[in-house]
This record gives C-alpha cells, sequence and structure tokens, in this order.
C-alpha cells in the first residue's frame, strides 16, 4: 500500500530528475564561462562561475512544483501518522489542522508558538510527537545555517 505522502515524495523526486535533466541540458549548451584565482597566502584556488545567459525560468517552476511537493509529503504524513493513532478516524478540525511543524526557534519559548506547534501535532502519538520535535531545525548544532528554517 502507497500511503499519499509517498507519492508526493515520488512526485517531488521526479521533479528533481526532471531539473537535473533541464539543467544539463543547458549547461552542454555552455552558457557560462568559468576561470580560476590561485590564494598562494591561503594556499587554496578559488572557481569561479559567471553566467552568460540566464538559466530559463522554467527551471523555477520546477523547483517550485518540487518544493511543494516535498512541504505536501510532510504535510499527507502528519495527517496520515493522526489516522493511524485514530484507527482510520480523526475529527475535521485534526485533518484542518494536521501540519508537519517547521520552527527555526524552540516553540517553547513564546507561547503563540507552541500552541501552533501543539495545535499541529495533536492528533500523532506522543512518541511521533518527539521524534518530529527533535528533528526541527532549532535542535541542530548548527541551526541557523538548516535548510529548513
Amino acid at each position: 500500500m502507497i500511503f499519499h505522502h509517498e507519492r508526493r515524495l515520488q512526485r517531488a523526486l521526479h521533479h528533481l530528475e526532471s531539473l537535473k535533466a533541464e539543467v544539463e541540458a543547458w549547461a552542454d549548451e555552455c552558457p557560462y564561462r568559468t576561470w580560476v584565482d590561485f590564494d598562494v597566502d591561503a594556499r587554496y584556488k578559488l572557481t569561479w562561475l559567471e553566467a552568460i545567459d540566464q538559466p530559463p525560468a522554467r527551471f523555477g517552476l520546477i523547483v517550485g512544483d518540487c518544493v511543494h511537493n516535498l512541504r505536501s509529503s510532510l504535510d499527507n504524513l502528519m495527517l496520515e501518522l493522526a489516522l493511524i493513532r485514530g484507527r482510520g478516524r480523526v475529527s475535521k478540525s485534526v485533518e484542518g489542522d494536521s501540519q508537519f511543524p517547521i520552527f527555526a526557534a524552540d516553540p517553547s519559548l513564546n507561547p503563540k508558538r507552541l500552541a501552533e506547534f501543539k495545535r499541529m501535532t495533536r492528533g500523532i502519538n506522543p512518541r511521533a510527537k518527539a521524534i518530529i520535535e527533535g528533528l526541527q531545525p532549532y535542535n541542530r548544532v548548527d541551526r541557523f545555517h538548516h535548510p529548513s528554517a
């Protein structure tokens, strides 16, 4: 059985592969130039890349579709976790509120954000909630550079 979040993830991966093929085709036309600078003091070299032609606008559309499907996959996962806990049934409010939380700062430091976190995760098993909380950007060592923050 394939769950909705898996379908969304598969679709995101399809968009990613499509983007890869499009970028490779664009790059094969050599719409950029490269050069290397050496820094003797720092003992490293810098490789520069300059676009001569702007990438096609469709690249942005493909990236947008990919990110949308990734985000939707996470949100679908939350609803599916609630359905598992509710043995196939959830209230309309849990269904509408189920959303994968992504917080750059610890929501327990802000009552409004904490209420939002609890609302998004209220339908799921406490163990699943703890795992999701552990995955939050604010729990990372380098949280200010976390890609989802």
